[in-house]
Protein backbone atom coordinates (compact mmCIF):
# COMPACT_ATOMS: atom_id res chain seq x y z
CA UNK A 1 0.00 0.00 0.00
CA UNK A 2 1.34 3.18 -1.11
CA UNK A 3 0.96 6.03 1.28
CA UNK A 4 -0.14 9.44 0.32
CA UNK A 5 1.82 12.90 0.93
CA UNK A 6 1.31 15.94 0.07
CA UNK A 7 3.18 18.88 0.06
CA UNK A 8 2.32 22.02 2.16
CA UNK A 9 4.18 25.28 2.30
CA UNK A 10 3.93 27.64 5.13
CA UNK A 11 3.71 31.57 4.98
CA UNK A 12 7.59 31.71 6.36
CA UNK A 13 8.40 30.23 3.66
CA UNK A 14 8.57 26.73 4.66
CA UNK A 15 7.93 23.53 2.80
CA UNK A 16 7.04 19.94 4.23
CA UNK A 17 6.08 16.59 2.87
CA UNK A 18 3.52 15.12 5.43
CA UNK A 19 1.51 11.67 5.25
CA UNK A 20 -1.93 12.31 4.51
CA UNK A 21 -2.73 10.25 7.04
CA UNK A 22 -1.12 12.53 9.66
CA UNK A 23 -3.34 15.85 7.90
CA UNK A 24 -5.93 16.18 10.23
CA UNK A 25 -9.62 17.30 8.36
CA UNK A 26 -11.11 18.88 11.54
CA UNK A 27 -12.91 22.02 11.03
CA UNK A 28 -11.88 22.77 8.17
CA UNK A 29 -11.71 26.55 7.09
CA UNK A 30 -10.56 27.42 3.51
CA UNK A 31 -9.94 30.85 2.65
CA UNK A 32 -13.12 33.38 2.64
CA UNK A 33 -15.00 31.00 4.80
CA UNK A 34 -17.45 33.01 6.68
CA UNK A 35 -18.88 30.31 8.53
CA UNK A 36 -18.70 28.30 11.84
CA UNK A 37 -14.90 27.67 11.45
CA UNK A 38 -14.23 31.20 10.67
CA UNK A 39 -10.82 31.47 12.36
CA UNK A 40 -9.56 28.23 11.60
CA UNK A 41 -6.24 27.95 9.91
CA UNK A 42 -4.32 24.88 8.81
CA UNK A 43 -1.35 24.74 11.43
CA UNK A 44 2.00 22.25 10.97
CA UNK A 45 3.39 21.21 14.29
CA UNK A 46 6.80 20.05 14.04
CA UNK A 47 9.67 18.87 16.26
CA UNK A 48 13.71 18.53 15.97
CA UNK A 49 13.30 15.36 13.59
CA UNK A 50 10.45 17.53 10.99
CA UNK A 51 6.52 17.17 10.61
CA UNK A 52 4.46 15.65 13.36
CA UNK A 53 1.10 16.68 11.70
CA UNK A 54 -0.96 19.10 9.95
CA UNK A 55 -4.57 20.50 11.62
CA UNK A 56 -6.94 23.26 11.77
CA UNK A 57 -6.77 24.80 14.55
CA UNK A 58 -7.98 28.83 15.84
CA UNK A 59 -4.65 28.89 17.91
CA UNK A 60 -1.36 27.02 18.86
CA UNK A 61 -2.56 26.07 21.74
CA UNK A 62 -6.14 24.56 20.17
CA UNK A 63 -3.35 23.14 17.50
CA UNK A 64 -1.06 21.39 19.84
CA UNK A 65 -3.84 19.92 22.00
CA UNK A 66 -5.70 18.27 18.75
CA UNK A 67 -2.61 17.14 17.93
CA UNK A 68 -1.97 15.22 21.00
CA UNK A 69 -5.91 13.93 21.33
CA UNK A 70 -5.63 12.53 17.81
CA UNK A 71 -2.19 10.22 18.50
CA UNK A 72 0.10 12.00 16.84
CA UNK A 73 2.01 13.96 19.19
CA UNK A 74 4.46 11.72 20.52
CA UNK A 75 7.20 13.29 19.88
CA UNK A 76 6.69 16.38 22.47
CA UNK A 77 5.16 13.98 25.39
CA UNK A 78 6.88 12.72 27.93
CA UNK A 79 6.97 8.86 27.33
CA UNK A 80 5.90 7.15 30.80
CA UNK A 81 5.58 9.94 33.11
CA UNK A 82 6.12 9.95 36.31
CA UNK A 83 4.72 12.13 39.59
CA UNK A 84 7.88 14.15 39.21
CA UNK A 85 7.22 14.96 35.55
CA UNK A 86 3.67 16.00 36.62
CA UNK A 87 5.37 18.06 38.82
CA UNK A 88 8.09 19.98 36.87
CA UNK A 89 7.02 23.66 35.76
CA UNK A 90 9.45 22.77 32.27
CA UNK A 91 6.80 20.61 31.33
CA UNK A 92 3.67 21.90 29.87
CA UNK A 93 0.30 19.83 30.06
CA UNK A 94 -1.51 19.03 26.86
CA UNK A 95 -4.43 17.54 24.65
CA UNK A 96 -7.87 17.21 27.00
CA UNK A 97 -5.93 14.75 29.34
CA UNK A 98 -3.41 17.18 30.06
CA UNK A 99 -0.52 14.41 29.99
CA UNK A 100 2.47 16.28 30.34
CA UNK A 101 5.06 17.23 27.57
CA UNK A 102 8.33 19.33 26.27
CA UNK A 103 7.83 21.97 23.69
CA UNK A 104 11.34 23.23 24.01
CA UNK A 105 11.49 21.70 20.36
CA UNK A 106 8.09 22.07 19.11
CA UNK A 107 7.54 24.42 16.13
CA UNK A 108 4.67 25.81 14.53
CA UNK A 109 3.64 27.32 11.13
CA UNK A 110 0.55 28.38 9.60
CA UNK A 111 -0.07 27.31 5.72
CA UNK A 112 0.07 29.39 3.05
CA UNK A 113 -3.21 28.61 0.63
CA UNK A 114 -1.96 31.78 -1.65
CA UNK A 115 -0.18 29.43 -3.46
CA UNK A 116 -1.55 26.43 -3.21
CA UNK A 117 -1.87 23.67 -5.79
CA UNK A 118 -5.68 23.79 -7.20
CA UNK A 119 -5.73 19.91 -6.23
CA UNK A 120 -4.73 20.44 -2.94
CA UNK A 121 -7.31 23.13 -2.04
CA UNK A 122 -9.92 21.31 -4.18
CA UNK A 123 -8.88 17.99 -2.00
CA UNK A 124 -9.08 20.15 1.31
CA UNK A 125 -13.23 21.41 -0.12
CA UNK A 126 -13.65 17.40 -0.68
CA UNK A 127 -12.63 16.36 2.79
CA UNK A 128 -14.77 18.78 4.33
CA UNK A 129 -17.82 18.25 2.46
CA UNK A 130 -17.25 14.60 2.78
CA UNK A 131 -16.94 14.88 6.84
CA UNK A 132 -13.88 12.43 6.66
CA UNK A 133 -10.97 12.64 9.45
CA UNK A 134 -7.81 12.81 7.68
CA UNK A 135 -6.52 14.15 4.05
CA UNK A 136 -6.03 10.24 3.30
CA UNK A 137 -9.36 9.42 4.03
CA UNK A 138 -10.74 11.84 0.41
Amino acid sequence: MTIGKTTLICIDGQEYEIDDRRILCNDVALPHDRGANYGNRLWIICNEYGAMGAVWARNEQDAIDELVDKDLGAGILIPDPTQEDYANEEYTGLGTADEPGDLSNCRLSVVDFTNMPIATYARFAEARGAGVDTLDDV
